[in-house]
């Protein structure tokens, strides 16, 4: 731990001072940047993760940001405050949102199918890497987080989701699948690129055409999963 985080909080709990500190901007960006992964070190030890409200509600969005990143980095450690996720993914900031993205896949369990939901719909954000963090999610979500996600959701994106439990998540079906990524509407597209991830461990040719699209979320959230997919595969020896 930096020596000028042990000086400032001597006299309190630590987490709460350093909560505090990010609150004041009393700090420069290097020194907010250790207090905040200070701040993470001490909630991953134990430290009362419910405390992040007074980040995520401080009303600055600086410290919302901090606030979203530390709920995101805590993993599954977020179940507690999945009300402040729900409160990260409508919030006017993007990074919220992209963070709140990130904890709602990682942290809602299947009977929190309404964040779940929350975060499938912003496929359509108009921020790109909100959109590309959202097909992410349907690409990563188990079976039982979307199918709790369901009675949440709208049509069309409620029937593209069912499509995505069924066909889309059949390697059996990548023809079916190659043919959407192509399709004129763009939620159906971004439906098909999850599709094609979700199945790409056996069958990589959709995911390959989707790389191929003229879409930008399309051919940028394919990239970045095939590239993924290499890394995971071991290489053969020589």
């Amino acid at each position: 731990m930096a020596e000028w985080i042990v000086e400032a909080c001597v006299n309190s709990d630590i987490g709460d001072e350093l909560i505090n500190l990010i609150c004041s901007h009393r700090l420069g960006g290097e020194e907010t940047g250790e207090a905040a992964n200070e701040l993470l070190s001490r909630f991953r030890a134990g430290y009362p993760v419910r405390n992040l409200a007074r980040l995520i509600h401080s009303g600055d969005d600086d410290t919302v940001k901090i606030g979203a990143w530390l709920v995101s980095e805590l993993g599954i450690r977020a179940a507690p405050i999945l009300d402040e996720v729900d409160f990260l993914l409508s919030h006017p900031v993007r990074d919220a949102r992209y963070y709140g993205v990130e904890a709602a896949l990682v942290a809602a369990p299947a009977d929190r199918g309404d964040l779940i939901a929350k975060a499938v719909c912003l496929v359509d954000d108009p921020d790109d890497a909100v959109r590309r963090l959202a097909v992410r999610l349907l690409a990563r979500a188990t079976a039982q987080q979307l199918t709790g996600a369901l009675p949440h959701l709208p049509d069309p994106v409620r029937s593209l989701t069912e499509w995505l439990l069924s066909g889309g998540s059949d390697p059996a079906h990548s023809p079916q699948i190659l043919t959407r990524i192509g399709d004129p509407d763009q939620d159906v597209r971004i439906f098909a690129a999850a599709a094609a991830a979700r199945v790409a461990d056996r069958d990589k040719q959709a995911l390959e055409g989707a790389a191929r699209s003229a879409d930008p979320d399309i051919r940028v959230f394919a990239e970045r999963e095939l590239k993924l997919l290499s890394l995971s595969r071991p290489h053969g020896g020589g």
